[in-house]
């Protein structure tokens, strides 16, 4: 027995020792098997935190946790968070860890992660981040195996933002769980959903605002078949609860499915709750009467080329409800919506709703609608007719404290017709017509203080467009008057084509200031935004043009007067056309775009011309002017200038300045710069305190900015009484460097600076022998470096002195030169003259050899034909024509020779002389 309790004790004792040490012994090896799984297995960048290995929670399996985990984009998506995870646990069996081989995942708990799922208008997902496998590991073994008992999503957010399909959900607080054994082939999962809210929009229009979430389902798991069969199942969405049953089967790419749905409860009042004006914190105590019928299916393939087919019909048959602390009541509510589509095809869907009507106290309100065919070619009947007392809407529904709302809403629209006529210009075979108006309305609340009044806004239907014969209204401080009309309407609405417009805009008063805080305001109180995004979209499918008249706009600290020109919105892009307003003491101009076709970097082109703006002003409102011209916080007075700039913005609509490029020119008239640190240390470098302040007179520069860089070309101005060329630029990083040539004057020189110069001249005059005076102006360059806080400045005075005594030396080397140069002047007279006098006497000889040698050669010739002349016979001439001929031919070869002679003496002659020559010029 002693010895079993020390077996015991020993393989206690082991075990506690393992679970220490082979989370420590084998980490760095777990480590870089799950980063090399990640690598192998994605397209995007991932990052985690501390990383945590533990055998005592899991035994005998092993704990990896992973704290901070992110994954984020590339490419298209570079930048977009997929996923942020504060806490991912694996639960891994413990032998596949240590011996290296796949990694087997027992279970995985995933708590206060966020998933932001992302869809490009092109259909790209930004979860679609997984390597192609290659085909040569087509069989290969994965470095993983899931063995999942269960799992778990807890206190997360997932967000979907399609912008294909121009939808968005939000799910706020997720908490989802499942368990059943993945090792089978054939097992059950049961899964609980809970969601604190859900929020879904699509269309611009929102259809769940916060629905808090139940679901309860269990599946019928056929992996082998990749098939999934719903079993006991109920969704409740706020009071309504929906039953659903089915199979969704994915054996290839393309994903089967046969789902049925119908509720539950078939009561009024549960559809009611889902009604997000109605659905209040004493929903409970609501009186509600009538029955519900809210069913449908979705059966067939989904791939990328087929849509299953689908249904929903929802009747609801003497609707009634009142809170009982209220005293009006909806009433007679009845509905009969019935949406077929039965083969999949899009355009054999069909909408028909036969009846809808509602009575608010003693308001009416009706409509229908039947579409066929929305794809090809939409052929709709409808009509909404009713009235809406704003006023009586707190009689009916509880409304946030401090809320008042009153005004009428009065609709009779009548459409009736197939979209290819309106199309076509066949105006006369689609009926449309009526109008939509809003009078006398008013609204407040808490959240919104500052109250929306209409005084009127009223839309005429006709088959050709859509006109606002008048709107009339204020927000908060601001007003807007505005008419116009819309073509293209039907279109838009049912195909999303292209809504074109022409509106004349006016105001007194825009104060964007207010707007946009109550914007931010009951933005947290209504839907949120998935995109969460700060940048003013321009709609791809618009095409307005805006005439524009605003008395007076607020901006922040900026006061915009008689704002006036052409604004035409086309193709996500934003055009400037005349565009003339009052700021800041000055006048703008401005033309050009602004493009948000990349939604996230929007684009600028711009052109202005400013004129009389006021310098400090300017800089404090623009961060712009205070990272390309520093210098403008601390002058006065005023500036014009005109520039383009091109760039891009970022998402808080500031501009990314690394982006920006463009010219221009800037002028000035009387502006006085003081307490600039870069003047101020050059004033003192130089020992001139007057270059701490400084009148600029008549300044007319061009400037350059490209690549975070402002390059300033030369230019000319007056400093203080000197006249100065400056040159050079500066950062939007606040670097700076300048070059600064001044032309001082001696009289302008400070004491010290000019008694070294005069100390210098002294010494050098006497060394050298001269009376070199000093001259007046004085060129001093001055460089001005480092930051706008830390200047760096190096002056050429020292320079400036040297050159001084530099001058008095080169003035002693020009005499010394010039006595130099005089010299070999004479030599080189002089060896002229012998080089000439011994071309001539060369020319000479050779004159004198050519005379000799045609005397002798005359003689010759004479002698030869004597010969000749004195032969009697034939014989005898013929001999003496030998001699004769022998005889010419010597005499040639001996005046040549004496010429000859006479050419070799007189190119002795000339070489002789170029030595001597030569000679006299070293």
């Amino acid at each position: 027995m002693k010895k079993v309790i020390i077996s015991v004790l020993i393989i206690v004792v082991l075990v506690v020792i393992a679970a220490f040490t082979i989370p420590i012994l084998f980490k760095d090896k777990i480590i870089a098997k799950v980063k090399s799984t990640i690598n192998k297995q994605i397209n995007a960048k991932v990052n985690f935190g501390t990383f945590n290995v533990s055998i005592l929670s899991g035994f005998p399996n092993l704990t990896l946790c992973l704290n901070d985990l992110t994954i984020i984009g590339i490419n298209e998506f570079e930048g977009d968070t997929l996923t942020s995870i504060k806490e991912l646990k694996l639960n891994l069996d413990l032998m596949s860890a240590i011996k290296g081989e796949e990694l087997r995942i027992k279970s995985v708990t995933v708590n206060n992660a966020l998933l932001n799922l992302l869809v490009l208008k092109d259909g790209k997902a930004n979860w679609d981040i997984s390597k192609p496998a290659p085909t040569t590991a087509a069989n290969a073994s994965s470095d993983y195996k899931i063995e999942l008992k269960s799992y778990q999503l807890l206190h997360s957010e997932v967000r979907y933002n399609d912008q294909s399909a121009g939808m968005k959900l939000l799910l706020k607080d997720v908490n989802h769980s499942g368990s059943g054994d993945f090792t089978q082939d054939l097992f059950t999962l049961s899964t609980k959903t809970n969601i604190a809210s859900v929020f879904a929009i699509y269309g611009g229009v929102s259809y769940l605002n916060g629905v808090k979430t139940d679901l309860k389902a269990d599946l019928e798991m056929d992996m082998k078949n990749s098939k999934y069969t719903f079993r006991e199942n109920e969704l409740a969405l706020n009071d309504l609860t929906i039953g659903f049953d089915g199979f969704v089967a994915m054996p290839t790419d393309d994903i089967k499915m046969d789902i049925k749905f119908t509720t539950k409860k078939a009561a009024f009042g549960s559809f009611v709750s889902l009604i997000p004006a109605i659905y209040t914190n004493d929903f409970k105590n609501l009186k509600s009467s009538g029955t519900l019928t809210f069913d449908g299916f979705v059966k067939g393939t989904y791939s990328g080329k087929s849509l299953p087919a689908y249904g929903i019909t929802l009747a609801i048959q003497d609707g009634m409800f009142q809170y009982p602390s209220l005293p009006t009541a909806v009433k007679n509510v009845q509905v009969d919506l019935k949406v077929n589509n039965p083969d999949g095809v899009t355009d054999h869907t069909i909408i028909n709703l036969k009846r809808l009507h509602v009575e608010m106290g003693s308001d009416p309100f009706d409509a229908r609608m039947y579409v066929s065919t929305p794809v090809s070619d939409p052929n709709i009947d409808a009509t909404v007719k009713g009235k809406i007392n704003l006023g009586n809407i707190k009689n009916i529904v509880p409304l946030e404290k401090g809320t008042n709302l009153s005004g009428m809403l009065i609709a009779d629209v009548t459409a009736k017709g197939r979209m290819s006529s309106i199309e076509n210009k066949q105006y006369e075979n689609f009926d449309a017509h009526g109008n939509v108006s809003v009078t006398g309305m008013n609204y407040k609340s808490e959240t919104y203080p500052e109250g929306i009044a209409v005084n009127q806004f009223m839309l005429t239907f006709n088959p050709k467009n859509v006109t606002l014969n008048n709107c009339d209204l204020k927000m908060g401080n601001s007003d807007l008057k505005a008419n116009g009309a819309f073509d293209n309407f039907l279109s838009y609405y049912f195909k999303n084509e292209t809504l074109k417009g022409s509106l004349n805009i006016h105001s007194n008063l825009i104060d964007l200031n207010q707007l946009v805080a109550s914007s931010a305001s009951t933005t947290t109180a209504t839907v949120p935004d998935t995109a969460a995004m700060t940048v003013i979209e321009i709609p791809s499918n618009i095409d307005f043009s805006l005439n524009t008249s605003v008395a007076r706009m607020l901006y922040e600290d900026i006061i915009i007067q008689n704002l006036k020109g052409n604004v035409a919105m086309k193709n996500a892009t934003l055009d400037m056309n005349g565009i003339t307003f009052n700021t800041l003491d000055g006048l703008v101009q401005m033309s050009g775009n602004y493009s948000t076709a990349d939604i996230k970097q929007p684009a600028i082109n711009l052109n202005l011309a400013v004129t009389d703006l006021d310098i400090p002003k300017t800089a404090k409102a623009f961060i712009t002017v205070q990272k390309m011209a520093p210098i403008a916080e601390r002058c006065t007075g005023k500036v014009s200038s005109s520039f383009n700039v091109v760039g891009k913005l970022d998402q808080h609509m500031q501009p990314q300045l690394n982006s920006l490029t463009g010219s221009g020119t800037l002028k000035t008239g009387n502006v006085v710069l003081s307490n600039y640190e870069p003047l101020s240390k050059m004033a003192d470098a130089l020992k001139m305190p007057q270059y701490k302040q400084l009148a600029l007179d008549n300044v007319n520069l061009s400037f350059k900015f490209k690549n975070g860089r402002v390059n300033v070309e030369p230019f000319e101005t007056n400093l203080a009484g000197t006249k100065a060329t400056i040159e050079g630029s500066n950062g939007f990083d606040q670097t700076i460097d300048y070059n600064v040539n001044l032309a001082i004057p001696k009289a302008k020189l400070g004491t010290q600076a000019t008694g070294v110069m005069d100390n210098l001249l002294a010494s050098a005059n006497k060394s050298v022998g001269t009376n070199y005076s000093m001259p007046d102006p004085i060129n001093v360059k001055v460089n001005i470096g480092g930051t706008v806080t830390h200047p760096v400045i190096k002056t050429g005075l020292k320079d400036a002195a040297m050159s001084l005594t530099e001058s008095v030396e080169e003035e002693v080397k020009a005499v010394v030169a010039e006595k130099i140069d005089e010299g070999k002047a004479a030599a080189k007279e002089q060896a002229d003259k012998l080089i000439k006098d011994a071309e001539i006497k060369a020319k000479e000889l050779h004159d004198a050899a050519v005379i000799t040698s045609d005397k002798a050669k005359k003689e010759g010739y004479a002698q030869a034909d004597k010969l000749v002349a004195q032969a009697k016979d034939p014989i005898s001439k013929a001999a003496a024509k030998v001699a004769a001929d022998q005889l010419k031919k010597e005499t040639d070869a001996q005046s040549a020779k004496i010429i000859k002679a006479a050419d070799e003496e007189g190119r002795k002659l000339i070489e002789e002389a170029k030595k001597q020559a030569d000679a006299l010029l070293k």
